[in-house]
């Protein structure tokens, strides 16, 4: 089985003088995902999350009263998901996962918690590099 699906989001900030982009907004992204039952036990799937550059405005006054428009420039970036379900016939009610997100090691910044500190808009944190995790399941 298959998905593709797509979001944009848009939105600004209107203060009673001036209006500005939401610095959070402003990203095209595009999800793909395949799934594959190999055999009533084993299944596995690959997902990609692929989302565009996107330019903004950061308006706002400065401290010396004059109205300011700085650009954003938000770098887009790819990143590859892979995961593997095992359930076993032999032990009713036992599931074991393992999925690797990021699987490239992809440095970049989620759009989507993207924000300004201390008014520098290069300074933003990574999301997380390769991230690998496992779980077991027992229903009873």
């Amino acid at each position: 089985s298959g998905y593709i699906n797509y979001n944009y989001n848009d939105a600004e900030r209107d203060y009673s003088d001036y209006k500005t982009d939401d610095l959070y907004s402003g990203s095209h992204q595009l999800n793909v995902g395949l799934a594959y039952q190999a055999t009533d036990e084993w299944a596995t799937g690959w997902y990609n999350t692929l989302v565009d550059n996107a330019s903004l405005s950061d308006t706002y006054i400065n401290r010396q009263g004059t109205l300011v428009s700085d650009p954003i420039e938000k770098v887009g970036y790819g990143v590859a998901n892979i995961w593997l379900s095992f359930e076993p016939k032999a032990v009713a009610g036992l599931r074991v996962n393992l999925a690797i997100n990021n699987l490239f090691d992809k440095a970049y910044q989620n759009h989507k918690s993207f924000g300004m500190y201390w008014g520098n808009a290069k300074y933003n944190d990574n999301e997380v590099g390769r991230n690998i995790k496992a779980a077991v399941r027992y229903s009873f």
